[in-house]
């Protein structure tokens, strides 16, 4: 299995001249230290189907909308675990109010400009109605398939979650003159996706990640496969200055991209819902029906002698 995982390495170094402060009690090293960061790549069959849907309710005040949004999702759920969904694996997002899910940082950029424009006087007209919005995911097994039937499977399977979808029989959303000018505004500027480049979500039209629940023994391996080539780095970066390397003294972890700062704001902003329900299970997820994948990074600041 680990014939298919990729490894990179990067190195980052932290100031050879670096001191750290010193203290025997806390075992902290008074000298200069090396840093380096390990990069493994999982790749793996998923065995996971994630559909996520974005629901809307409308009522004449809030507790009305969320009666009708909680009645919604009750009806959605009970269709989609008729069509094989894993009722365990439920997982709905805090209603918001809105009728497409929060505003991506686009959408309030936009909204912001257009009232800049407006000279920031004109205030808002206020609906008649309250419609609040919440996003929900189910997963389905994946069984059997490689490559093209793979792919085959997962179609036929996304053709059955999009018709067990029960159809809204509530009246369409009533918008507001500066949502529907927000709309064609956006429209015409071409924002018609959030900042980490997914399309932005319709309502009731499911959204698919496939997943595979990476095991205990699967990340023991990255981690340990990561900091090998962390000391790796380090020892060169040591040797270059001719010195070598001495025991580690700090140590740290992120799975996928969240070393980069960056994408850990991006995913801020994004508001992402499709999060595993139980937050100790770790996934590799992707758009592919026959590969995923999850990445580990090691950070090692070493003593350097």
């Amino acid at each position: 299995m680990w014939n298919s995982m990729r490894t990179f390495v990067s190195v980052c170094t932290i100031g050879a001249a670096m001191y750290l402060p010193s203290s025997n009690a806390s075992g902290q090293v008074n000298g200069p230290t090396v840093s380096a960061t390990g990069q493994a790549t999982l790749k793996a069959k998923p065995e996971i189907l994630r559909a996520r849907i974005l629901l809307n309710a409308t009522g004449a005040d809030t507790k009305q909308a969320l009666d009708a949004l909680n009645k919604r999702r009750e009806a959605v759920t009970a269709k989609l675990v008729e069509a094989g969904a894993v009722k365990d694996s439920l997982n709905a997002s805090e209603p918001v109010v809105g009728a497409g899910g929060p505003l991506t940082q686009q959408q309030r950029q936009m909204q912001m400009m257009m009232r800049m424009q407006q000279g920031g006087n004109k205030a808002p007209e206020e609906p008649t109605t309250v419609t609040l919005s919440t996003t929900v995911s189910l997963d389905w097994a994946l069984s059997g398939g490689e490559g093209a039937d793979a792919l085959v499977v997962a179609e036929d399977l996304k053709s059955k979650i999009k018709a067990a979808i029960p159809i809204s029989t509530a009246a369409a959303v009533e918008k507001t003159p500066e949502q529907e000018e927000l709309e064609e505004e956006m429209a015409s500027a071409g924002v018609s996706y959030d900042m980490s480049g997914n399309a932005a979500p319709k309502v009731d039209e499911p959204s698919f990640t496939f997943v595979h629940v990476v095991t205990d023994a699967e990340q023991e391996s990255l981690s340990k496969q990561a900091f090998t080539r962390a000391s790796t780095s380090a020892q060169r970066l040591a040797t270059a200055a001719g010195r070598s390397v001495g025991p580690v003294v700090q140590l740290s972890e992120a799975g996928d991209d969240e070393s980069n700062p960056y994408t850990a704001y991006m995913r801020t902003m994004t508001a992402q819902t499709d999060m595993p329900a139980n937050e100790d299970v770790v996934e590799a997820t992707g758009e592919a029906s026959n590969e995923v994948t999850h990445v580990v990074n090691v950070k090692a600041v070493f003593e350097l002698k």
